[in-house]
């Protein structure tokens, strides 16, 4: 038996735990996007979000690139459900960033 028909022996998901990892990820996606939602206003009142840590040298980076961008570090996450919760949150970013805004398409304004 080689090493490859080994590993596919071993994986034994626990169901409960894949379970709780999905209801996770839905959870912090609703957060995030919520979140979002909540502190991001646009519209007539051209409220913006106080922070501007999506400006680089005055070019503007939209914030689901940036979750994007994120999403590649998930490998660093340590543990089952930590992992869940970045995966949400990032998730989450990204579903706002493309729903909400009609410029999405745009990748940087100046």
């Amino acid at each position: 038996m080689d090493e490859s028909e080994n590993i596919n022996m071993n994986f034994n998901p626990n169901y409960d735990d894949v379970f709780i990892f999905v209801l996770l990820v839905f959870i912090c996606i609703l957060f995030n996007f919520t979140f979002y939602k909540e502190i991001c206003i646009y519209g007539e009142n051209k409220n913006e979000f106080p922070c501007k840590l999506n400006r680089i040298n005055g070019i503007h980076i939209h914030h689901w690139i940036i979750h994007l961008l994120s999403l590649f570090f998930i490998f660093m996450i340590p543990g089952f459900f930590l992992k869940a919760i970045y995966l949400g949150l990032n998730i989450g970013g990204i579903i706002h960033g493309i729903i909400c805004y009609d410029d999405w398409n745009i990748i940087l304004i100046k």
